[in-house]
């Protein structure tokens, strides 16, 4: 019996200051490995355009590279900062034509390589299962405003999806979620204010497939990465 593997393709998150990052990021796929080493890595450009062209300075020679500017997969009318980049994460589906879409942003690289029996587990996606902590304010407000929005509360919850990358995503279930959502829950000015990973996590509840489409395990694939630091790593 043949056995079949989710399809996926990597999403790498970048801005013009961290274009050295990204190099060193797109270098460390290279040198350790990452699914099959063939799936495109479509590079994300979280800057004004000029910056585009720019970060192809940065980009190794090679055809799984993609350099895109957010303007050519979603909307964005507002300044371009950590905010948008929560935005993008999720706007990026658009592009994306593999059943999942790993997220990692580009100032982490890799330490070994990455399989997919690292990142799946009966073709359901890792990721780490973490308690809320209610005594943490600023924690529970964001989740909170997460389930407000698909008519939901977290009264009832127990824990949710870490909401750091690298981060594995559905990419069908993101472009159905896509337009029921709008920039202005990342606009830092409004009590809406969330963050993608709630988002996803809360609409994962909403319909109640997180345990169809995810696996729960201690570690993911963060412990493959490491953030990189300049002053230890020349």
């Amino acid at each position: 019996m043949e056995i079949t593997t989710p399809s996926f393709e990597t999403v790498v998150l970048t801005y013009r200051k961290d274009f050295k990052k990204l190099q060193r990021c797109l270098e460390s796929i290279l040198q350790h490995g990452l699914g099959h080493n063939t799936e495109p890595v479509h590079i994300i450009v979280n800057d004004y355009p000029p910056a585009r062209r720019d970060a192809q300075e940065f980009v190794p020679d090679n055809p799984r590279f993609r350099v895109w500017g957010y303007e050519e997969f979603g909307q964005w009318d507002r300044s371009l900062d950590w905010y948008s980049q929560q935005w993008f994460k999720l706007a990026v589906s658009n592009i994306v034509s593999s059943e999942w879409y790993l997220l990692i942003d580009c100032d982490i690289i890799l330490q070994k390589p990455i399989r997919y029996k690292d990142m799946f587990t009966n073709n359901r996606a890792h990721y780490k299962k973490t308690n809320i902590d209610f005594r943490n304010a600023n924690l529970v407000t964001r989740l909170s405003s997460a389930y407000r929005h698909w008519n939901d509360t977290i009264d009832n919850q127990t824990y949710f999806m870490t909401d750091l990358t690298p981060f594995i995503m559905h990419t069908q279930t993101v472009k159905e979620m896509l337009p029921r959502i709008t920039t202005e829950l990342f606009d830092r000015s409004k009590d809406t204010l969330t963050t993608e990973f709630f988002l996803w996590s809360a609409y994962l509840d909403h319909l109640g497939v997180k345990d169809q489409l995810y696996h729960p395990v201690e570690n993911t694939t963060g412990r493959m990465f490491k953030t990189w630091c300049p002053e230890t790593n020349n």
